[in-house]
């Protein structure tokens, strides 16, 4: 639930959820909890991206973020 919240609101925002955050509030790499299949089909899709410290949203994925955190989480 925590994750789900944190994701949403850090997907709002262009600077995206940095990995620390996620580690902070799951106690886990961020690799752990966030299904790299789907994210990488959502990189793909121009809907995410990644830089070396947080997971960003593209123009296009913020405009189909609840559809996108749906099928990530």
């Amino acid at each position: 639930q925590r994750l789900s919240e944190m994701m949403m609101m850090g997907l709002r925002l262009s600077e995206g959820v940095a990995f620390d955050k996620i580690k902070d509030e799951t106690d886990q790499d961020w690799r752990m909890v966030i299904a790299q299949d789907k994210l990488q089909h959502l990189i793909n899709e121009d809907m995410l991206t990644l830089s070396a410290t947080h997971i960003l949203p593209t123009p296009a994925g913020m405009q189909r973020l609840n559809a996108l955190l749906g099928y990530l989480l």
